[in-house]
């Protein structure tokens, strides 16, 4: 049953009144209701308040309902029908941007309920066909997550993304978060490990870089307890809050959503460090600080960059296959410890010329080290190749870019002198693999230094294939050794990014070894010849 009201017009108030009624109608009937303006005497005519003869009239002709009347300001037309308003356009998607639940243990024994998701799929099924990307969790079509099979929470939080198809076959995706809340650990001054209050721990949000609007958006509520119900504002501080870059993240003072007002960039700022502060109604600090910590999920937006537009090595003609020739080096900004975004593959994509056989020479796809491949290098029949490398991220499914190798095949007979080198850590007492050294002579006429080759140490700290093919003439050469990288490997900081070591060569004919001992604090060569 439908109650249908109207009001009339009180003649005190203008010259028109407009009358309605009120009637209890069953449902399968449909009333449509015009109120006119109908006249009514003003004082002065000699009217009175009472209703006009109309409203008598109207009452009358519905003796057989129940009617209220009731004074009106407008013209009203009411049509009721089975259908009172058609429904609003169904969005589909999840409820939440972000979905976090706690536990309170470290190991998640199978079967254990953790929460419940929830997600509209628009379609004639009421239930959504869920999909984690980490299969030890599982989703019933109701939304309950559960563990499929048991977790230990080694770092005390896991994150993963969930997926799930609307009625039209999207695909919508958030990401899930789950955090033992009582595994939170903060070392004091004194060097002790001292449990966090519940309230004051949250795991680290992740946030994709570049995600697409509008902003701002909401990122997630964060929960705070206090010791007594009070009135508080919350205010953030931090690195993009309120210290440059200022205002990427705000939070809302009574209700604590956190917002995120422009896309963000991993390769600018990876992790944002920002403190909750909690206030009273007079500025009184209500409860300590809470860190949150934003870690900037990488997207693969950048592909690789050479070191060097043309890189340039040498060989001796009639090398054998396996003898080192030249170091390709190629960095890609993206991230390589939680991703392969950064890690970068290389590969001969062409030779030039093609002569005697293709591939004369072989690329390691992870380090970027040039071997001869093929017998047969000879300077009087090809005194110089040509190599297009190629360099793809994502282990060499992502991005990529190219570059030129030139690779010089020397006579023999230049070969009459030699040059050696020897690294060794003096922190670890072993020789120094893996350093990247570049092989540099002075060009006296234009004064600057042109590169002849480049490779890497072996593990007994040496460089046969930084000097191997390289024609010896007088003149001052350069051996640079690129340090920073080599102590970054090891996980360890140094103050020096490399070392050059300068020489001067007038005996062609002559063994000359550079040596270089070093630490992450010092270096030092001698004379070794």
């Amino acid at each position: 049953m439908y109650r249908i009201s109207a009001l009339l017009h009180s003649p005190n108030l203008a010259n028109t009144a407009r009358i309605g009624c009120a009637a209890h109608l069953p449902l399968s009937q449909q009333l449509e209701l015009i109120y006119l303006p109908l006249p009514v005497p003003g004082p002065s005519e000699g009217g009175s308040s009472e209703p006009h003869s109309a409203h008598r009239k109207c009452l009358g002709s519905l003796q057989n309902m129940t009617f209220s009347c009731h004074l009106a300001l407008f013209l009203f037309v009411i049509k009721v029908a089975n259908g009172l308003a058609e429904d609003a356009p169904c969005e589909p998607g999840f409820k939440e941007e972000r979905y976090a639940f706690s536990v309170t243990r470290k190991v998640l024994e199978r079967g254990r309920v953790l929460g419940k998701v929830s997600f509209e799929p628009c379609a004639s099924r009421s239930r959504a066909l869920y999909s984690p990307q980490d299969r030890r969790f599982q989703v019933s079509s109701d939304g309950t997550m559960t563990v499929k099979r048991q977790v230990t929470l080694h770092d005390s939080s896991v994150q993963f993304g969930l997926s799930a198809w609307d009625g039209a076959g999207k695909k919508h995706s958030v990401p899930v978060f789950i955090w033992n809340e009582q595994e939170q650990e903060i070392p004091s001054n004194e060097r002790k490990i001292m449990r966090q209050k519940r309230d004051r721990v949250i795991p680290p949000i992740r946030i994709s870089e570049n995600e697409r609007g509008p902003y701002p958006k909401r990122v997630v509520q964060i929960s705070l307890t206090l010791d007594k119900e009070e009135r508080v504002f919350y205010s953030i501080t931090g690195p993009g809050a309120d210290i440059p870059p200022v205002g990427v993240f705000t939070v809302e003072e009574k209700t604590v959503w956190l917002w995120v007002t422009r896309p963000l960039d991993r390769e600018v700022t990876a992790v944002y460090n920002l403190f909750v502060h909690a206030a009273s109604y007079y500025g009184d600090s209500v409860k300590e600080p809470m860190e949150i910590i934003i870690k900037v999920s990488d997207q693969n937006d950048n592909k690789p960059q050479f070191t060097e537009p043309v890189f340039r090595g040498s060989v001796q003609e009639g090398s054998r296959p396996g003898t080192p020739v030249m170091l390709i080096t190629a960095m890609d900004a993206d991230d390589v410890k939680e991703t392969n975004n950064g890690i970068v593959s290389y590969s001969i994509i062409g030779q030039d010329p093609k002569e005697p056989s293709v591939p004369m020479f072989t690329i390691n796809e992870q380090t970027g080290q040039i071997t001869v491949n093929s017998n047969g290098l000879d300077r009087g029949t090809v005194p110089e190749y040509t190599l297009t490398i190629k360099a793809a991220d994502q282990e060499g499914k992502g991005l990529y870019a190219t570059a030129k190798a030139v690779i010089t095949v020397t006579d023999t007979k230049e070969m009459s002198g030699s040059l050696t080198t020897h690294v060794l850590n003096t922190a670890s007492g072993i020789p120094a693999r893996g350093l990247t050294l570049t092989l540099s002579k002075l060009d006296t006429p234009q004064g600057k230094w042109v590169q002849l080759s480049r490779s890497v140490t072996d593990e007994d700290g040496r460089c046969p294939s930084l000097l191997r093919g390289v024609p010896l003439t007088a003149g001052t050469y350069q051996l640079r050794f690129d340090t920073g990288e080599y102590w970054k490997q090891l996980q360890q900081e140094s103050f020096y990014p490399y070392v050059e070591i300068v020489f001067t060569i007038t005996d062609p004919k002559q063994k000359y070894h550079v040596p270089l001992l070093l630490s992450p604090y010092s270096y030092t060569t001698y004379r070794g010849s």
